[in-house]
């Protein structure tokens, strides 16, 4: 009959998961890549392109919300002046 060969499995340690700051930044410009338009990347293409530090391509993925997603979020209140006139 036939034989199959076991399935191989790769063990992944914590280690080989942790990534370096400059594999993150590739991991998420990659990913923003490829969650682009077409359209969109074209557009971009052809009218010039920019290059731009970590810190500016993480402040645009938090503006645009690519890549994160909220944590926790605030409230803020001012003060209601209608409250306090005498009527």
């Amino acid at each position: 009959g036939k034989h199959r060969k076991p399935a191989e499995t790769t063990a992944s340690t914590e280690a080989e998961t942790l990534q370096t700051p400059g594999e993150l930044l590739e991991t998420a410009y990659q990913k923003l890549r490829e969650d682009l338009s077409a359209e969109l990347l074209k557009t971009v293409i052809d009218s010039k392109i920019v290059l731009i530090d970590g810190e500016q391509l993480s402040q645009l993925m938090i503006d645009h919300n690519v890549g994160v997603r909220p944590v926790t979020s605030y409230e803020t209140k001012k003060i209601d002046s209608d409250y306090f006139i005498e009527g």
